[in-house]
């Protein structure tokens, strides 16, 4: 594959994961892991049993945002799945990210509130690195939302978001997170992601299953 083509695949998978995570692809269905009937089990006792303290929270204490801080991703599935994610900017209620998958890198600004994390701007370039903070909204997406418990779901663009898990345990190269609220992404598409978030870490796993292939990005090293 010679370099523009592996260049355009780049962006492509990278606008497509992000873009689905935010409830606006409209392509590449998916399907959600097949665990073992053992891990059925735990999750379900999980779901049973919330991690009450999860209710005292706030669902930016799951996806920390400080200037400076940065998260490595390694991929499994596919190549562009590993990636880096910075905050660049920082201005009152408002944070700016950049991703790079080593073919692109995008931006999404967030917006924090007491009762959710929410997507406000997002481009799938921004080689540039500028920032965009002051750019109009062209997103409105609530990545995590309050109630923070089992069975919370809200509607995003073509799908849902729910908590299926307050107190799942993930096993990443950077170490063990457990205590990590579990979310459920459903696109209109019958798509399905998984997120993983621990209090104080951020993401630290995120799974996309298509067909047969499965294409997961896993926390390998991180600085606050």
């Amino acid at each position: 594959m010679n370099k523009s083509v592996r260049s355009l695949f780049a962006v492509a998978l990278s606008v497509l994961l992000i873009l689905t995570l935010t409830g606006c692809a409209k392509q590449q269905a998916a399907q959600p892991p097949a665990g073992s009937q053992g891990n059925q089990s735990q999750s379900q006792s999980r779901q049973n049993t919330p991690d009450t303290s999860a209710n005292a929270l706030k669902p930016g204490d799951f996806f920390p945002l400080t200037e400076g801080s940065g998260w490595e991703y390694q991929g499994e599935g596919n190549e562009y799945a590993t990636f880096t994610r910075k905050v660049a900017y920082v201005s009152g209620d408002l944070a700016q990210t950049q991703e790079d998958n080593g073919g692109t890198i995008s931006a999404t600004v967030y917006k924090f509130t007491d009762k959710a994390v929410t997507a406000v701007y997002f481009t799938g370039e921004n080689s540039n690195g500028g920032n965009l903070l002051q750019n109009a909204p062209n997103e409105n997406v609530a990545i995590i939302e309050e109630p923070l418990q089992v069975g919370a779901k809200w509607d995003i663009p073509n799908g849902t978001r729910e908590i299926i898990d307050t107190n799942a345990g993930v096993v990443t190269p950077a170490g063990t997170f457990s205590g990590c609220l579990k979310i459920k992404i459903n696109g209109s598409d019958n798509s399905t992601i998984y997120e993983y978030f621990q209090k104080g870490t951020g993401m630290v796993k995120r799974e996309f299953v298509s067909g047969g292939d499965t294409i997961s990005s896993s926390l390998s090293k991180y600085s606050k």
